[in-house]
């Protein structure tokens, strides 16, 4: 199915963080679309390793690119083929490597990358994982079949073209030469394997500390938000206490003014009330001296 592909190839388009959730996506998807088989088929596809998904970007990027390479090594591996058999030449050699070079520095990235590029290229099963951008897992060392296995091997071998028998001092020379170069070859091989895998372990451990960082900081601003609500309440509670006073020290002088007319007011009823007693006295012996003229001014 062209749409199916079309899909997974979207899939490991995307970044390999959001693989997996990407890829259960599309298996419901298709599930809901009656298509069981194929969706089980996605449920089985494994997320690319973060270097993988490297070489499938710049796979994607660069087909063009991709295929020289490829090339480039197909051509290596048949040189280096001809030299075991006795058939190729040192020069022959040194500008099938110049190629390869060229091809693997056209890609940008370090050593790890390119080390990566040359495995993947080299064996015919990821270089079709390469070229779909499709990669999974970290090319490396082991798929290939042997220290001159840098391609997919001939069909059959091509017939040596007929030439007069090299000294015996020559094809010692070329087999030594042919042995350090494959030793060279090797060391190196097992030196960009072992960076790859440094660069690896440093890139989670840089992630794991990223994510560190990430949960450091957001605890910071949490705390910092906090802090700040509670600079806010404290603030809003002070002008509240502040207004309670003031509204305290109001009452506290009404009470007192309330009570100094309250001392004034009882000294005013007592004035009154010494007042009122006086007029009374002063009414009842006007009264008996009214009565006592009277009496004296009736006949008897």
């Amino acid at each position: 199915m062209e749409d199916l592909d079309g899909r997974i190839d979207a899939l490991y388009a995307g970044p390999p963080a959001m693989f997996t959730k990407a890829r259960d996506g599309l298996v419901k998807e298709l599930r809901a679309e009656g298509l069981r088989s194929e969706a089980d088929a996605v449920r089985a596809l494994r997320r690319p390793s973060r270097l993988a998904a490297e070489l499938n970007r710049l796979a994607r990027d660069d087909a063009p690119r991709l295929e020289a390479l490829i090339a480039a090594e197909d051509l290596l591996a048949s040189v280096q083929r001809r030299m075991v058999a006795g058939t190729a030449d040192a020069a022959a050699l040194r500008e099938a490597e110049q190629a390869e070079a060229e091809a693997v520095g056209a890609f940008p990235g370090g050593p790890p990358v390119h080390a990566a590029l040359r495995f993947a290229a080299r064996s015919p099963a990821r270089a079709d994982d390469l070229r779909r951008g499709c990669l999974v897992e970290d090319p490396g060392p082991d798929d290939q079949g042997g220290p001159f296995s840098f391609g997919p091997a001939p069909a059959s071998p091509a017939p040596p073209p007929p030439s007069s028998p090299a000294p015996v001092d020559e094809i010692a020379d070329a087999r030594a030469r042919r042995a350090a170069r494959s030793a060279d070859e090797t060391a190196r091989r097992e030196r960009e394997a072992a960076q790859a895998v440094a660069l690896q372990a440093a890139t989670e451990a840089l992630d794991a500390a990223r994510a560190a960082e990430e949960t450091a900081t957001a605890g910071r601003d949490a705390a910092r938000r906090g802090a700040g609500a509670a600079e806010a309440d404290v603030l809003r509670l002070t002008a509240e206490r502040d207004r309670l006073q003031e509204e305290l020290a109001g009452v506290k002088r009404d009470l007192a003014a309330r009570t100094r007319e309250a001392k004034a007011a009882r000294s005013a009823l007592g004035a009154a009330d010494a007042s009122l007693h006086a007029a009374l006295e002063a009414r009842r012996g006007a009264e008996e001296a009214a009565r006592r003229l009277l009496d004296e001014a009736s006949p008897d």
